[in-house]
């Protein structure tokens, strides 16, 4: 099956195929579509570089436009990607074509494209109209308690004035023919409290809900999708308005179209895709409950800025809002709306749900957001055993549940209780809007009337309900102490801030210990790697009768020294350092300069393990065994010849140092040894650091010509000793080759026994 292009780059290859096939009068080329061309058509090197080039010139004559609005031209970045992807396409076409050895030609053009682009769009040369930006929705008009409003829906004087949020839910809950009401205004009221995304609503389930009796609210978790984050979030009751306020809206939903009432699985319990607070996003994309926010929006406005509101409004409303309040400071608003802070406190902020409730109940509209703030009390209606038996009973039959947790008993019945008396509370403001025909309204009074409460008590509850709720919440009585909560805090961050400097200054001065001591284990561990650091033996001042290679202890007895060094490194480098200054100081100075730098060198990709160096071991021929004392060496295997037989087989991947291959068994059938392993592996990363870039774009290949393959590869074992050369210094040159390629390079013809041994 032919594979599924992205969107992207097939609409950019229908423009590319527009411009290919258009004659030379048009503006075009003449040639076939793109997934017609031959190698034959651009055979010449410069012809792909070309055909790039122009189409790019084309589209700064003829700047590109939507397809499905040809009034709006694509944005510069877009049009830039879009170039991009039909680069790598025709380089997957005709991958071995002479213009991809070198792509400065396409970073130019691009970036020249999108230059000209911009610079166009900035001008207004491109004749295309400006529009307006997106607009804002705030939460309810300044002015609302003052004008009589108009139509009796606006809380402004003018038809054409911009809506505020509570505007455009009592235009949808009286005057709208959108179905699915109570959801929209629920997914609405949460979007805006949340200072969340379009989309994010989708995601909200109640099994992450739970009572936070610290901010006397509701707490859950609010899916960031931009970021790939969850948050903790909070809501309250709005302060002074039912059509904005999260508990309201949730109560009305619940009764009107039995939110509660939820499928079981399999299990017969409520699963997790059964406990959305908003059921009907969770089987749409997300896209799909953006749209809805800006269509339910736009119903809403005006015709003349209907355009320039989408879902991204509330977000703007909000986030602005919290701007603007200066009860409200940076962390907390950035711990509300999930922006990213430029520090390292992400963490801090955002995973602590203390910081969303002040920035919640400003969006809550209440007047002071640093004063506590309590939800509204059944028990403001009575305290007897039988008023709040009637409250119970009320919430199960204005709530019929099928989940547990909203149940007597259950884990989320205190929500329960606050959700119905926001309701309750304010049953008379919604009555006297919607009138006996609103379903909300219909469905507590039918629910009253079961219960044996008549419309007087109802509407008595609701004034109870609502004295009992401003009492609690009186705001601060004065500026002068509003501002001293605001000192306060402030105080209160300022130490805060402090405590983080001094936790910084403590972590800096650590980390520059650490820094500095991995430092040196990585220079010790490549100098070790490459084997130049003599083995540290004794002076012959401090044991006169010793030769090299033995220990003379107390007794007189000689003993063999162990091949490997039991000194710390960095001892022998201090020491090494002042006794052969000629060798080892150039080699020091090598790894020193720059430990990065020479790690990227010698595997192209990765540097080296800092603690873990191959040894190596002191012969330097291929696969070993000892028997009575004395060793047997193989004849010796060239690095040409593994790095032939390794591109043949299709095992050096694009992206793996050759080192990371094991050793091809046609060479070595008996495998190698834990020792000959280690100079495998050292040979093969000296191999990755002398290979040039058209031998590896060779030993690479999908296909492989063998004669070219033979010729670069047999180039690479003069590169590895012409690298050893340069890296350490040509008097060392011929030991240095029999340790580093121990399986025999004998790319001089050197007959295996002759190699030189290594010493110490």
């Amino acid at each position: 099956a032919v594979p599924r292009e992205p969107p992207e780059l097939r609409a950019y290859k229908t423009r590319f195929n527009a411009y290919l096939v258009a004659p030379a009068s048009s503006g075009g080329l003449g040639l076939p579509p793109v997934d017609d061309l031959t190698p034959e058509d651009v055979a010449s090197p410069g012809d792909i570089e070309s055909i790039m080039c122009s189409w790019a010139e084309y589209m700064m004559a003829n700047p590109p436009r939507n397809s499905r609005n040809t009034e709006k031209l694509l944005k510069a970045d877009g049009v830039g990607n879009g170039f991009g992807l039909v680069k790598e396409y025709l380089k997957d076409m005709f991958g071995r074509h002479d213009d991809w050895k070198d792509e400065t030609w396409f970073t130019l053009s691009k970036g020249a494209l999108v230059k000209k682009l911009e610079r166009d769009s900035v001008r207004g040369t491109s004749g295309v109209d400006e529009v307006p930006g997106k607009i804002g929705i705030v939460r309810v008009n300044p002015d609302a308690d003052i004008v009589e409003g108009y139509a009796g829906i606006s809380t402004t004087p003018f038809a054409d004035d911009i809506p505020d949020l509570v505007t455009i839910i009592r235009k949808l809950l009286k005057t709208s023919k959108l179905g699915d009401k109570e959801q929209r205004r629920l997914a609405l009221n949460l979007t805006y409290a949340a200072d969340g995304r379009s989309g994010e609503a989708k995601y909200l389930n109640y099994q992450s809900m739970g009572c936070d009796p610290v901010g006397n609210c509701a707490a859950a978790d609010w899916k960031d999708l931009k970021n790939g984050t969850t948050r903790p979030i909070t809501f309250c009751a709005d302060y002074d308005r039912w059509e904005t306020c999260v508990f309201d809206s949730l109560g009305d939903h619940w009764s009107v179209d039995g939110g509660l009432s939820r499928p079981c699985n399999s299990s017969g319990n409520i699963g997790f895709l059964s406990s959305f607070v908003v059921p009907m996003c969770h089987l749409r994309n997300d896209a799909w409950t953006s749209t809805m926010l800006t269509s339910t929006l736009r119903d809403g406005m005006p015709d003349s800025i209907r355009n320039s509101v989408s879902g991204r409004s509330l977000r703007y409303g909000g986030t602005t809002h919290l701007h603007e309040d200066p009860s409200v400071n940076h962390p907390e608003l950035t711990a509300r709306s999930g922006h990213a802070p430029a520090d390292n406190s992400r963490h801090y902020v955002l995973s602590r749900r203390g910081t969303q409730y002040v920035p919640m109940r400003s969006l809550a509209g209440c007047p002071s957001p640093r004063k506590s703030h309590r939800p509204p009390r059944l028990i403001a209606i009575g305290t007897s055993a039988e008023d709040l038996a009637l409250m119970e009973a009320f919430a199960d039959k204005l709530y019929p549940s099928t989940m547990p947790d909203f149940k007597a008993g259950g884990r989320l019945r205190q929500l329960v209780r606050e959700v119905l008396a926001t309701n309750i509370m304010h049953f008379s403001s919604k009555l006297s809007f919607l009138g006996v025909a609103g379903p909300a309204v219909r469905r507590m009074m039918n629910v009253a009337e079961q219960l044996g409460v008549n419309l007087s008590q109802l509407k008595e509850w609701s004034k109870k309900v609502a004295e009992d709720y401003k009492a609690l919440n009186v705001p601060y009585s004065s500026t002068d102490e509003e501002l001293a909560a605001v000192v306060a805090e402030n105080n209160r961050l300022v130490a805060d801030l402090r405590k983080e400097i001094a936790d910084l200054k403590a972590l800096e001065a650590s980390n520059a210990r650490m820094i500095v001591q991995l430092e040196t284990q990585l220079q010790e561990s490549n100098a070790r790697a490459l084997n130049v650091l003599p083995v540290a033996r004794p002076t012959p001042a401090a044991t006169p009768t010793a030769s090299a290679g033995t220990d003379t202890s107390t007794g007189g007895i000689v003993r063999r020294r162990d091949p490997s060094p039991a000194r710390s490194p960095s001892r022998n480098v201090r020491q090494r350092t002042g006794e052969a200054p000629g060798f080892v100081s150039n080699a020091i100075s090598t790894i020193t300069g720059s430990p990065a730098a020479l790690a990227r060198r010698i595997t192209g990709r990765q540097p080296l393990p800092p603690l873990r160096p191959p040894a190596i071991p002191s012969s330097s021929g291929g696969h070993t065994s000892t028997s009575k004392g004395k060793k047997k060496n193989q004849s010796g295997v060239a690095v040409s010849d593994v790095v032939i037989e390794l591109a043949r087989t299709g095992r050096l991947k694009s992206g793996t140092a050759f080192e990371d291959t094991a050793p091809p068994l046609n060479l070595f059938p008996s495998g190698l040894a834990s020792s000959e392993m280690n100079k495998y592996k050292l040979a093969m990363r000296v191999a990755s650091a002398a290979v040039t870039e058209d031998q590896e774009k060779v030993f690479r290949a999908a296909e492989i010509e063998d004669a070219e393959l033979i010729q670069n590869a047999k180039a690479l074992d003069e590169g590895c000793r012409n690298w050893i050369a340069k890296a350490l210094g040509r008097k060392a040159v011929g030991k240095l080759t029999a340790k580093v390629l121990g399986l025999g390079a004998n790319a001089r013809n050197v007959p295996h026994d002759k190699w030189p041994r290594p010493q110490g």
